[in-house]
């Protein structure tokens, strides 16, 4: 008996292969997400009990920020975002979709303080904070601040 060639096997193994039919994969749906930092181990239990329930689909997260979530989903390269701001309508107006705005979870601010000499709680308004915030308010013996804590005065 007379050995073939490998080539001339290869050949014929390929022209076999190329006549069986195609076995149909099991369709696996991956949906990827990004956004802030803040709720990424909430999305990583939500994600991994839906695919124990749904194992033919797999949810990514991936914790890029808010401004990056917004990027991803207005260019159409995430399938959802999450973040601590909305897409204005300008970035709505320029992708020309149409995005729904859905609140998911809630996170809390809490502001950390040290003034020297004071050994007691502080109170705060949400307008003295936000002020604070947005840098009006700058130094702990402002008019607001006395006004809530008399005792830093």
């Amino acid at each position: 008996m007379k050995k073939t060639p490998v080539g001339k096997c290869l050949t014929v193994s390929l022209l076999i292969f190329s006549l069986i039919p195609p076995v149909p994969a099991q369709n696996t749906v991956s949906l990827v997400g990004c956004g802030s930092v803040i709720p990424s181990p909430l999305y990583s239990v939500w994600a991994e009990a839906f695919s124990g329930r749904n194992p033919h689909v797999q949810v990514r997260y991936l914790p890029l920020g808010s401004g990056e979530g917004i990027k991803q989903i207005t260019t159409g390269s995430a399938d959802f975002a999450a973040g601590e701001i909305p897409i204005s309508d300008k970035e709505m107006k320029e992708t020309g979709k149409k995005i729904q705005h859905l609140p998911l979870f809630l996170t809390a601010v809490v502001p950390v303080y040290n003034v020297p000499g004071i050994n007691q709680r502080l109170r705060f308004s949400g307008k003295v904070l936000a002020d604070i915030f947005s840098v009006e308010v700058k130094r702990w013996n402002h008019p607001a601040l006395l006004k809530l804590n008399p005792v830093i005065g």
